[in-house]
């Protein structure tokens, strides 16, 4: 008897999101007979850091924005699928002065954030969700010292490239009216 999972997916959301954010999507994947985890950083509550089963066939990993940059690289080593949403490479772009202008922006949202946390993160839900409208209310209990650690984190984090290139299947979904990870 074959005792393997034969399809497991893994699911990192972005900075300023949760892990319910894949809620209707852990569904799907269920109901298609997938096993379904979500990462969650611990912005809202506790953390969680699924690990793929050894045993599984096909392992997908689901990325949003940042979630990319939290997805730890032995998880990247071993998927054989990535499924990937508005992320990126770097945060600013490597134009100049494309790249001064989008720093710019990121410090101000820092310092906007150190004030007023709340309302930078409700404008930040209303910008990733553009052109729909967002409805929902956040939770005011979150960690904003995490949230504005990995806020300055976006200054500087690189992902490694050749990680990617190893994975045999990726698909790279990016909206032309994404306000947070234009498609450049």
């Amino acid at each position: 008897m074959d005792n393997r999972s034969p399809k497991e997916a893994i699911a990192y959301h972005g900075w300023g999101f949760d892990a319910s954010c894949w809620r209707d999507w852990q569904r799907y994947f269920e109901q298609q007979g997938w096993q379904f985890q979500a990462f969650d950083r611990g912005y809202w509550q506790r953390p969680s850091a699924p690990k793929f089963n050894p045993t599984a066939q096909t392992k997908l990993l689901l990325v949003h924005s940042y979630g990319l940059h939290l997805c730890p690289p032995d998880q990247l080593q071993q998927a054989n699928i990535m499924v990937i949403f508005s992320s990126f490479a770097r945060f600013h772009p490597a134009s100049e002065p494309l790249k001064r202008r989008s720093q710019k922006i990121l410090q101000q949202m820092i310092a906007q954030f150190a004030v007023n946390p709340l309302q930078v993160l409700s404008q930040f839900r209303l910008n990733c969700h553009h052109p729909c409208a967002w409805q929902a209310t956040l939770s005011d209990h979150f960690d904003s010292d995490l949230l504005l650690h990995d806020l300055n984190h976006l200054q500087t984090a690189e992902i490694d490239l050749a990680l990617l290139q190893k994975i045999p299947q990726i698909l790279d979904f990016q909206g032309d009216q994404d306000r947070h990870c234009p498609f450049r």
